[in-house]
């Protein structure tokens, strides 16, 4: 069983948001939600957050918020939730 540690290490690739430019847009657009979804479950656990904080998370967060909100409701929404968890 891995643990909490290991899992963020293990996806840190899924959650580098929009830090990758070669992907095509829809790609990128699903890459982001997948990423979203994952750190929205990683913070459920107080452990898994707190590594989720420690290698980036935030940051990541922030950088998402600020290029990449124009998505759609549904992924503001799962980043408010996600925010809201981390902190």
């Amino acid at each position: 069983m891995a643990t909490s540690k290991q899992l963020v290490d293990m996806l840190r690739l899924c959650l580098c948001f929009g830090k990758n430019s070669s992907h095509p847009q829809e790609l990128l657009k699903r890459k982001n939600f997948l990423g979203l979804c994952v750190a929205f479950l990683l913070c459920s656990s107080r452990e898994s957050c707190f590594h989720f904080v420690n290698h980036g998370g935030i940051e990541q967060l922030a950088h998402f918020f600020s290029h990449d909100i124009h998505n759609s409701s549904a992924v503001v929404l799962l980043l408010l939730a996600v925010i809201e968890q981390a902190t």
